[in-house]
């Protein structure tokens, strides 16, 4: 296994569960601005945003999880659009 992404986990594990909630957004934002920049995906759309951390929402686990599973959606579609508009 790869040095750093040891180091990076074993971290992770440390984290309180609202920090870990932090990091992973932190991470998804990271994505999303790196597909933004390479495919230059229109942002017009609300649907196309990425849901953003917030540590002061009352949301409850449910609605968390379908917030993250709003944002993989949205990443796996840029990717593909990104693909597939480059021809792979």
């Amino acid at each position: 296994m790869n040095k750093e992404y040891e180091k990076l986990i074993s971290k992770f594990y440390d984290l309180s569960c609202e920090e870990k909630k932090k990091e992973i957004y932190s991470e998804f934002a990271k994505i999303d601005n790196v597909l933004d920049a390479v495919s230059q995906f229109s942002k017009n759309p609300s649907s196309n945003n990425i849901v953003k951390y917030d540590s002061s929402n009352n949301d409850n686990e449910d609605e968390n999880l379908t917030k993250i599973y709003n944002n993989l959606m949205i990443v796996e579609e840029k990717l593909i659009y990104y693909l597939k508009k480059n021809g792979y």
